[in-house]
């Protein structure tokens, strides 16, 4: 097991058939680290495959931050990954970070460098807290948007400053349409044309009718719709299902 938790999942684009993913809970050892990324790779059956020499689950640790409550991983366009710092379970935290580091080669064991970093915090948090807990966050048309971890589940708009540190200012567009709260999984389709969402047992794929739009009116169109595909996550008797990380194959559905 190198997991107890994992959270978070991007595909890459530089590597055909590998994801991303990262630990989020557990004690760190030598061999399965907190802080750092892990790489897998799948057949069509789901079968896992060796990614670096025969392991299958490779990691390349990360240097200058460590993982408080790593949540989610996204990907923008020049192949940089974005790990999202971004738990909060009892919304008083006040550093909840956006990590920027290059995407490795899987099969290098380099150890790599944070090259930004930038703290937020939700501007509308419920009465009493600071910020929101968050576990979902994905990149289109050069922005990242994020969701808060609660009823029907806010989107927001994160608006970075100047350089590569300092305070990141969130938007507010919307909440998602056809009753996904608590959202923890999130990821949009290389057509662009579809978001995936889910909470820990139940998955909505919203699906736009105007793929000529692009960056907030996007989103805003998506979430606004019915969905278009619903799934729920079931496990054995006994156990209760709890996803946290998924991704569209690129150029695929």
């Amino acid at each position: 097991v190198i997991a107890g938790e994992g959270s978070g999942m991007v595909a890459s684009r530089q590597y055909p058939g590998v994801y991303w993913w990262m630990r989020d809970g557990g004690e760190a050892t030598a061999d399965k680290p907190r802080d750092a990324i892990y790489a897998m790779k799948f057949d069509n059956d789901g079968n896992s495959l060796a990614v670096r020499g025969t392991e299958k689950f490779p990691f390349n640790l990360v240097s200058g931050s460590k993982n408080n409550n790593w949540e989610d991983i996204a990907m923008d366009n020049n192949n940089n990954i974005w790990i999202g710092d971004i738990g909060a379970n009892l919304c008083s935290r006040q550093d909840q970070k956006l990590l920027r580091v290059k995407e490795p080669n899987p099969t290098s064991s380099e150890t790599l460098t944070i090259t930004a970093n930038y703290t937020f915090k939700f501007p509308d948090p419920a009465s009493g807290c600071n910020t929101w807990n968050s576990e979902a966050m994905f990149w289109l048309d050069g922005k990242m948007y994020i969701f808060a971890k609660t009823s029907n589940s806010p989107v927001y708009r994160v608006d970075f400053p100047s350089g590569t540190t300092g305070t990141a200012n969130l938007v507010r567009l919307g909440t998602v349409a056809g009753g996904v709260s608590n959202i923890s999984v999130s990821s949009i389709s290389d057509d662009r044309s579809r978001l995936l969402v889910a909470s820990h047992g139940k998955m909505n794929i919203y699906q736009t009718a105007n793929t000529n739009l692009s960056g907030d009116n996007l989103v805003k169109d998506l979430i606004s719709r019915s969905p278009k595909y619903i799934a729920t996550f079931t496990c054995g008797t006994g156990c209760t299902t709890a996803v946290e990380g998924g991704s569209f194959k690129r150029s695929s559905f």
